[in-house]
């Protein structure tokens, strides 16, 4: 009786863990997705200007995307700076607020980018878009 018990137990704890890597890999699944779709139409130029707006200028929108850069899903991480790419592009049309935020968090970005461009999974085009940011937050830096 105890054994059978232990044995329940066991394979019940066996499909919690089995449902935490699955609702996990769903999760990581769907972000890589969301993040696609949005570099889509960030791509796309008749539907960049008024997502620019909507997007582009949302404190919110820029805050999950700078939590991105540290997920652990390389993959997830990537898209994350091509979208990061596209805030600090035009970065003078950008409004004070968001680039308060990236100004505060240059030391974290460059920590960041540290280690990503020594990273060997990171593609040519990946590092420019890096050193792309870097260039922006020191030009955006001297400006102040």
């Amino acid at each position: 009786m105890l054994n059978s018990t232990i044995k329940e137990n066991s394979n019940i704890k066996k499909e919690n863990e089995l449902y935490i890597v699955k609702r996990e890999t769903l999760k990581v699944k769907l972000m890589n997705k969301n993040i696609k779709l949005i570099l889509q139409i960030l791509e796309d130029s008749e539907s960049f200007s008024y997502f620019k707006e909507f997007y582009l200028d949302s404190l919110e929108n820029l805050k999950i995307i700078m939590s991105l850069l540290n997920h652990n899903c390389l993959r997830i991480r990537i898209k994350a700076l091509c979208v990061l790419y596209y805030f600090f592009s035009d970065i003078d049309s950008r409004n004070g607020k968001i680039t308060n935020v990236l100004l505060m968090n240059k030391q974290n970005f460059e920590k960041y980018f540290d280690k990503f461009l020594n990273d060997p999974d990171v593609d040519s085009e990946m590092l420019e878009k890096a050193n792309f940011i870097l260039y922006q937050l020191e030009r955006l830096q001297n400006n102040i």
